[in-house]
């Protein structure tokens, strides 16, 4: 096994929208971490004063841990993917970095095992990315506990005229302890060398629907690699309060019209990939699908049927 050598931080970076259990998060991550003083929390602390999801609410934990806060009124979000950037933007050129949710619960030793297992996979590919659908915890019961090998295989089955992709339900199988290619990246768990945190790959205008498609096909194009953990290294909570959703809550918003523009947005860069390869890209969307045995249409979206 390769190990973890004295210095090494992770960035860990969430953002968090009228969430309570982001306090739990990061003190379950500090609790569970094998070296967690090696740990660097970067948190969009989205909040709302009438229902007492103070602005000051994680300022304590300034004493327990390295944490960096970015505050913002409710009112001022602007979705999931614009707060995820917001995070990013306080990365200091920590070596690692991971993207997670905010309603999280971790596996013992989890820094250590990510970064052993980003190790092995570096002497096998330049820019390899763990990322997973983590099993869910209710009330703190964690899923799959006796079987920490058992992970959710995406499978994708089809592509809808609007570029997503529909998955194989309940795909969980054994990996036996290896690291298995995947064909997407799950934006609410990635881990990977701190330099993603550098790199753009969080574009304002994704809203909820195709965030995994235009990471995952920004991400490949340009060089990276994705794969499933050995094992079990975090849990997602089952259950989501209806406040924690932007487009449930947010006062002037309209959801609509949002997922339009991130429709929209998602096409404009499918077609920019089909079209050249920029001086970023190492791949073409051509070899994206092959990969991920998919096929986008690139005719006219028609945006006013969704």
């Amino acid at each position: 096994m390769n190990k973890v050598k004295g210095n090494e931080k992770i960035f860990v970076s969430i953002a968090a929208y009228l969430d309570l259990d982001v306090r739990n998060s990061i003190l379950d991550g500090i609790k569970k971490a094998k070296y967690a003083d090696r740990l660097v929390f970067g948190i969009c602390w989205q909040y709302e004063e009438k229902i007492s999801v103070t602005a000051h609410y994680l300022d304590d934990l300034k004493g327990k841990c390295e944490i960096r806060i970015h505050k913002f009124n409710y009112t001022e979000s602007q979705g999931p993917s614009w707060a995820k950037k917001r995070a990013a933007e306080m990365y200091t050129n920590e070596e690692f970095f991971l993207q997670t949710d905010a309603h999280v619960r971790f596996a013992q030793d989890w820094d250590s095992l990510l970064i052993s297992e980003l190790t092995e996979l570096k002497t096998k590919c330049r820019n390899p990315l763990i990322s997973f659908l983590p099993p869910t915890f209710t009330n703190d019961v964690l899923e799959y506990t006796d079987q920490i090998d058992v992970i959710n295989f995406p499978e994708i089955l089809a592509v809808t005229p609007e570029h997503l992709f529909e998955y194989q339900e309940n795909n969980e199988k054994k990996t036996g302890f290896r690291n298995f290619p995947s064909p997407i990246l799950e934006p609410g768990f990635i881990f990977g060398e701190g330099k993603w945190m550098r790199e753009d790959f969080h574009h304002e205008s994704i809203y909820y629907l195709g965030e995994e498609v235009y990471q995952s096909v920004k991400a490949y194009t340009e060089g990276y690699d994705f794969f499933l953990p050995k094992q079990i290294v975090s849990w997602r909570r089952s259950y989501y309060p209806s406040r924690i959703k932007h487009y449930t809550t947010h006062p002037t918003s309209d959801p609509k019209e949002k997922i339009k523009e991130s429709l929209i947005c998602l096409q404009d860069l499918l077609q920019q990939k089909a079209i050249e390869i920029s001086e970023n890209d190492q791949r073409s969307l051509e070899d994206y699908e092959a990969y991920a045995a998919v096929r986008f249409n690139l005719g006219k979206l028609n945006i006013n049927a969704v």
